[in-house]
């Protein structure tokens, strides 16, 4: 069973997906898996992902549910121990799993390690702006205010903290187990932090390095 699951949402971005595939497989902590949920994308994404050709990428396939619905997915197939989020035009420093993994196994209290991110353009040059968050003491009013988690590829979170905030719905025609919330099209994440910070004992607390790359893009 791998340490780290790493999920990935994708929906036509193939000018950017084999960067970010390939981000995660430079990471100095290799004991993970990656899946690839592939949201009824209409380019040549998953045909990228495909050719890649690393055992440890997995591609599973669904009807198109949006961004938590992709993300929802990928929670169902993990196995890790550990689940990083990375949306499919962003990219991560080298050693993102490593200091988050090594953050989370020293803390055992901690349930969402987050860090620093650092903007980049469509060709994936710095754009000199960071995302500096508030890394301890988070309550639910500062993520409702100020998110500090910031973007969808910053956290790695401990699997039983979704256990404990998954729910039972049925937006597609059956009951599934849901932990981000489907009928969110935006700030689908927000609300998911901010049910974490209210009904579970979890701290959420960050580390001061910047290892996720965000991308600001034309579209």
């Amino acid at each position: 069973m791998p340490k780290v699951s790493v999920i990935i949402p994708v929906y036509n971005v193939e000018k950017y997906i084999a960067e970010t595939i390939s981000s995660v497989l430079a990471q100095t902590f290799t004991d993970f898996e990656a899946i690839v949920v592939d949201d009824e994308s209409k380019d040549r994404s998953i045909v990228i992902c495909e050719n890649i050709g690393d055992p440890r990428i997995k591609i599973v396939r669904q009807q198109n549910r949006g961004l938590a619905g992709a993300r929802n997915t990928g929670i169902r197939y993990a196995q890790g121990e550990y689940l990083a989020f990375l949306d499919s035009d962003d990219a991560w420093r080298s050693q993102k799993l490593e200091k988050h993994v090594q953050h989370l196994e020293t803390n055992p209290s901690i349930g969402v390690s987050f860090s620093c991110s650092e903007f980049m353009d469509d060709d994936s040059q710095p754009l000199g702006y960071f995302q500096i968050p508030k890394l301890k003491d988070i309550t639910p009013e500062l993520v409702l205010c100020r998110n500090p988690i910031s973007n969808g590829s910053v956290p790695v979170i401990r699997t039983e903290v979704f256990q404990e905030i998954e729910f039972s719905a049925n937006y597609y025609g059956t009951e599934e187990k849901f932990y981000f919330d489907d009928r969110f099209r935006q700030s689908e994440d927000i609300e998911c932090w901010i049910r974490i910070a209210l009904t579970t004992k979890w701290q959420l607390e960050g580390i001061p390095d910047v290892l996720t790359l965000y991308r600001v893009n034309s579209g």
